[in-house]
């Protein structure tokens, strides 16, 4: 007898277009293929394969009953009596009910292969042994299988299943699972089955889509020296020897002095690095170039082709970065020697505008779409949305991609955007992710934000664990002060409430041959400081917010580098979509009031490239305050981060760059109260005890995590 798997329709009429024992075997071949065999979760290797094996077979068995295949060629059938994941499910419980607790999150996973993720304590085996319609459903569903056991058997080269088609008695299974949710809950429980249920779900939808699976290539080690050049600590002068201003110099130091540690034995037992940098000294490319050289020696040493990740927070610096890595990479694009795949926002939705009129035009861009959700290629540029809801989501598509990140080598760059109340629970969840799927995460920031120390003061300690990240610039202190393009220049006795208001503060301290970068808090504010600029006939003037379409603002980018290049001094009105990673180099700058990280990061887009002449350009910090006296920064941030900046700023009336790593040492020295952390510590939690969702508004589960 044929049973399929998936139909199409073909002149009206549904026929079947794929044997359900080449479905079966085809999800299982995908899923052992994307199983990395270096992740150390609950259970050894030899039995997470047997597992993936069971969960792949036994995940479709109900489309072997006569109802799911009426269903499927377009028959009228009991709604309920075709669903076809339960009574995998219960074989499932069945066959692993000597672990009754593993037979659980196997029973968990195959279940909802087609839903997103529950609390586990609300799944229904935990109300008592079926009963009602699931027991009768079991009974007729059993029925059709039992009459066809012998092809399935056959089919899925399991003797013994019969044996396991039977209503399971749930006592044992309820009394495992709670016991371990109050008792012993680990976050190992939470890694193990996101891991699976992403290694299934991938390989389910691959497989349906007929999306060809990737297979990863190498990447040769010389290609960001080709693009750049060699860089080598034997060929360049010490760093005291470099002036600030041989800025050149400089970055060729940073990039060999990172690429020195790979001649360490010891490189590999490291899996949490960070780069800590100025900005403007070439730090994308500097961890590019060790991610290729780290990626060659995982190969050597642990016969893995690595997955390069790079995470960004803003879609303008994902295009900016997306572009950069295309220039490096022109010559293997072209040849097709290796893929890149971005993945954010809009990337999502490309091909939409195009109608599918036939079946082959709906599967082309089917297959498309699932090649970038589930991470077809050898790097990845993508959101930090994509990237930590990834991570920390019980969301169906979120986790199709989850297995991508066991044995990966994962970039982070601007990681002082996240929000402060995050840092513990993405430093803990990093920790892990390095220490169960063996992934490589490399932090890069120009203001070293302590998220590894603040998660194990707030949540490591208490599980027994402490992250140690390895520091790739170890002089990087010495490069710091090499630098004196800017200075910080405090103006907070001055608040500044109307547009007319910050118009004389910008008459008095700008010249008309300065170019300018204006950076407020809300988008409301900067378009009323646009235009009052465009009202006092300002020009060029410019605006960037969120609120224009990438494409805009990428076409504005560009109009205010040529006006740089011309030396017309534009001047720019923006949001904090600039501050991170724009390639941009003003004269100066004003900025509200922000966490001292973003205001650094804003005073890396002036005199960025150390032009002698312009040597402590200011950044001008204002704080803009509500007709009613509120501040706008504590309404866009919050007080701490206010009460932090204030203290750090001290009584100082300028801070030259070469003590932004002083300050920013002092900000976050004080920012570790506990209080402070409370969202944070109770997303872990959820985490731990496998709270995937909550109808309670006062709990924080899985799904409630948003990283903006």
């Amino acid at each position: 007898m044929k049973f399929y798997s998936h139909a199409i329709e073909v002149n009206g009429e549904k026929k079947g277009s794929k044997m359900l024992k080449e479905h079966l075997s085809g999800v299982y071949k995908k899923a052992i293929k994307g199983f990395n065999d270096n992740v150390s979760l609950a259970y050894n290797i030899e039995e997470l394969k047997q597992v993936i094996k069971d969960i792949t077979y036994y995940h479709d068995l109900g489309k072997y009953t006569e109802f799911f295949q009426r269903y499927l060629l377009g028959y009228k059938t009991d709604g309920s009596l075709k669903n076809h994941s339960r009574i995998g499910a219960f074989v499932l419980l069945n066959k692993y009910a000597n672990n009754p607790l593993l037979a659980t999150f196997l029973y968990f996973i195959v279940l909802n292969h087609h839903s997103n993720l529950d609390d586990i304590l609300n799944i229904d085996l935990m109300v008592g042994d079926f009963s009602g319609g699931i027991r009768n459903n079991f009974a007729q569903q059993n029925k059709s299988l039992t009459n066809v056991i012998g092809q399935i058997s056959n089919e899925l080269n399991e003797n013994a299943i019969s044996s396991y088609l039977r209503l399971p008695k749930t006592t044992c299974y309820r009394k495992t699972i709670k016991k371990r949710i109050k008792k012993a809950p680990t976050i190992n429980d939470y890694f193990t089955i996101n891991y699976l249920f992403s290694l299934l779900v991938e390989s389910d939808k691959l497989d349906a889509s007929e999306t060809r699976q990737y297979q990863r290539k190498k990447i040769s080690e010389q290609v960001v020296e080709h693009f750049i050049g060699k860089a080598e600590l034997s060929n360049l002068p010490p760093l005291n020897e470099i002036a600030g201003k041989e800025q050149n110099t400089l970055r060729n130091y940073v990039r060999a002095a990172v690429l020195s540690n790979l001649k360490r034995e010891d490189i590999l037992d490291n899996m949490l690095f960070t780069l800590t940098a100025p900005t403007g000294i070439g730090k994308t490319l500097t961890a590019l170039d060790f991610a290729i050289h780290l990626k060659k020696l995982i190969r050597e040493k642990e016969n893995q082709e690595a997955q390069i990740i790079y995470g960004l927070p803003f879609i303008n610096i994902i295009e900016q970065g997306l572009d950069v890595y295309s220039q490096v990479f022109k010559n293997e694009l072209q040849n097709n020697e290796i893929n890149i795949l971005a993945h954010y926002q809009l990337a999502d939705i490309f091909g939409k505008e195009s109608k599918q009129k036939n079946n082959d035009e709906n599967r082309n861009y089917n297959q498309r779409m699932m090649s970038i959700q589930t991470w077809q290629s050898d790097i990845v540029i993508t959101s930090f949305v994509q990237f930590f809801e990834t991570l920390i989501s019980n969301k169906n598509k979120m986790l199709l991609k989850f297995n991508h990140l066991a044995g990966s080598i994962i970039i982070l760059d601007e990681i002082q955007t996240i929000r402060l109340e995050q840092l513990p629970l993405l430093g803990a969840i990093l920790f892990y992710v390095s220490k169960l799927l063996h992934a490589r995460v490399i932090l890069m920031t120009a203001t070293k934000p302590k998220i590894f120390e603040i998660a194990n003061e707030q949540i490591l300690k208490n599980e027994g664990e402490v992250a140690k990240p390895f520091e790739l610039l170890e002089k990087n202190e010495g490069v710091f002060k090499k630098f004196n393009r800017t200075k910080l220049v405090p103006l907070l006795n001055q608040p500044i409430i109307t547009g007319d208001d910050f118009y004389t503060l910008f008459k008095d301290k700008r010249t008309a041959d300065k170019s300018c970068l204006i950076v407020c808090n809300t988008v409301q504010r900067s378009i009323d400081i646009f235009n009052k600029l465009q009202e006092k006939q300002i020009s060029p003037l410019y605006y960037l917010s969120t609120n224009i379409v990438s494409a805009n603002r990428l076409g504005i980018i560009q109009q205010i580098k040529n006006d740089l290049v011309s030396q017309k001094a534009p001047v720019l009105v923006s949001t904090q979509v600039v501050e991170a990673g724009v390639d941009l180099d003003f004269d100066m700058g004003f900025r509200d009031l922000a966490p001292l990280d973003s205001i650094v990061q804003v005073a890396g887009r002036i005199n960025r490239e150390n032009n002698i002449s312009k040597v402590g350009s200011p950044l001008y910090i204002i704080e803009f305050e509500k007709e009613n006296g509120k501040k706008e920064s504590v309404s866009v941030y919050d007080t701490l981060t206010r009460a932090q900046v204030l203290k750090a700023f001290g009584q100082k009336s300028e801070i030259e760059e070469e003590n932004y790593l002083e300050i920013i040492n002092e900000y976050y020295s004080g920012i570790t109260k506990p209080a402070s952390f409370h969202v944070s510590r109770h997303f872990f939690k959820s985490i731990k005890t496998l709270c995937y969702n909550s109808e309670n508004s006062d709990e924080y589960p899985v799904s409630n995590f948003k990283i903006i």
